[in-house]
């Protein structure tokens, strides 16, 4: 009671509620060192694969020039008249502009040789497949700014799956495993406000860690080649709506689990290995798995392909090979996050305290 009369409470809304406890489950990754496992875990991941992995797998630096020796054939296809032989590259990624030819020491001129770039092959007017004839291509080298991102985001769905695995799939059964859902639930708060708090407290924890991952990708592209791909913003979008339809199944399995142990186990198994064996299987019957979400997923690669994006490949007498659309994708990625929630909400809200 005031001089004016009785005080007037306002009820809390239900979005500052939400925040409320997603905040509450933040301060738990922080204080349990979740978020920093995580976030340590993609780090040292993107340094990996920075300084050992991809320098390994393209064979020395991302950019440079390169000294090659070629191996010289008598030319007798069609397609290219007034050539007599033609000399095999095994390096990739050629700067135009760079390439010089040198025959036993001394160049060769420029109208003497023609480099056919989509075959990584070299012309010549004359024959150089004399054993005795050293032919040596001297040139600058970089990888693109595409391919480079990409054979980070090769390992995307790992760095996701851990997320959610760590922050998402024990999130709501933990709560009746360790007894404080006596404490919890008692309070005058709807479950769906927990349900949403829980899933916005987990979905910081792995847009942090993505995020992360996305801003490595960027420095590292910067410092080694000087620039970054141009659709890396369009493919984080769809990242993100990767690990929001990740999270929700994570959490969809949390509340309807026995235990923290089976609901990690559970999680980690269907996105990271079933699923994409059910991929595999579908790919080799021929059948695009367009309908499962690590399929759908895989968007986050591709999509830095937008200018030139793949086209399928299947038929008889034909190894399949699929790429996912990007606009259903999107669709797929969404419809998996809103049905999973509404479906975790639900069972959540109809669960007992028993345990």
């Amino acid at each position: 009671m005031t001089e004016n009369g009785p005080i007037e409470r306002i009820p809390m809304s239900d979005s500052a509620q939400v925040v409320i406890i997603a905040r509450h489950e933040l301060t738990k990754y922080i204080r349990g060192r979740r978020l920093y496992g995580v976030l340590l875990i993609v780090i040292v991941l993107a340094l990996l694969l920075y300084g050992f992995v991809l320098p390994g797998s393209y064979g020395g630096p991302f950019a440079g020039s390169r000294e090659e020796f070629l191996h010289v054939e008598p030319y007798s296809y069609e397609g290219y008249p007034g050539y007599q032989s033609i000399g095999f590259l095994g390096g990739s990624g050629i700067v135009p502009g760079t390439f010089e030819i040198a025959v036993n020491g001394s160049e060769l001129p420029r109208s003497e040789w023609l480099y056919v770039e989509n075959a990584s092959v070299v012309l010549f007017k004359e024959d150089l497949s004399a054993p005795a004839t050293v032919v040596r291509a001297l040139y600058d080298f970089a990888i693109s700014p595409d391919q480079f991102a990409g054979s980070f985001l090769d390992f995307l769905p790992v760095i996701v799956v851990i997320c959610v695995t760590v922050a998402g799939a024990d999130s709501l059964i933990g709560e009746l495993q360790a007894k404080t859902a006596y404490l919890l639930f008692p309070n005058p708060v709807r479950r769906e406000i927990i349900f949403l708090g829980k899933l916005l407290g987990s979905g910081v924890v792995g847009l942090a860690a993505i995020g992360s991952f996305y801003a490595a990708i960027a420095v590292f592209s910067y410092v080694a080649l000087g620039s970054v791909a141009t659709h890396l913003s369009l493919s984080f979008g769809f990242a993100v709506l990767f690990l929001l339809a990740c999270l929700a199944f994570a959490l969809a399995v949390s509340s309807v689990s026995k235990g923290t142990t089976g609901a990690v186990i559970l999680t980690f198994l269907l996105l990271l290995a079933i699923f994409p064996m059910l991929e595999e299987a579908g790919t080799a019957a021929g059948v695009k798995t367009w309908y499962l979400p690590t399929f759908a997923g895989d968007s986050a690669l591709y999509a830095l392909q937008f200018d030139y994006y793949p086209h399928d490949a299947s038929g008889p007498g034909t190894a399949s090979q699929f790429y996912p659309d990007l606009g259903l994708s999107a669709i797929v990625l969404a419809s998996y996050f809103l049905l999973l929630t509404a479906i975790g909400m639900i069972v959540f809200k109809r669960r007992d305290l028993s345990f």
